[in-house]
């Protein structure tokens, strides 16, 4: 935020130097939302029954994006794109689980479903890119 106001030259040195740090940063926000997992939800059906329902929703309401747009290819892949943005809804998974707002089957079945609609999504992300540049080169 504080850089989007500033010079592009100040904007660059201070990304060059804090850039190396922020992988450490991610990596570790990643896996300490990872071990709010409990190893019990993994095989606890009514987690993934939960997890299954959300990520259909996820991919649902995704989809419905293309619509937004003229161009229905161009809106399938924004829509697609946005699925691998999974970093947002862990950080609303990590919010709530803060303040006690899920329980640990919902905050357990919250997280699968991230991490599904983000795998999910950045396999179908890049079919459909491929796709796309195939029928453009043709």
């Amino acid at each position: 935020m504080v850089l989007s106001k500033v010079d592009n030259k100040i904007k660059h040195d201070a990304w060059a130097k804090i850039e190396g740090y922020m992988h450490i940063f991610v990596g570790g926000f990643l896996v300490s939302i990872g071990t709010m997992l409990p190893r019990a939800a993994l095989v606890d059906i009514k987690v993934w029954l939960w997890a299954l329902l959300f990520t259909v929703i996820g991919f649902v309401g995704k989809y419905l994006v293309k619509y937004l747009f003229k161009n229905k290819k161009d809106g399938k892949l924004v829509g697609l794109a946005m699925t691998i943005r999974g970093e947002v809804g862990l950080v609303f998974v990590a919010v709530a689980l803060s303040y006690h707002a899920l329980n640990e089957t919902m905050a357990s079945a919250s997280l699968l479903a991230v991490i599904l609609v983000t795998v999910l999504g950045a396999i179908l992300f890049e079919k459909e890119v491929m796709k796309q540049v195939k029928t453009e080169k043709t």
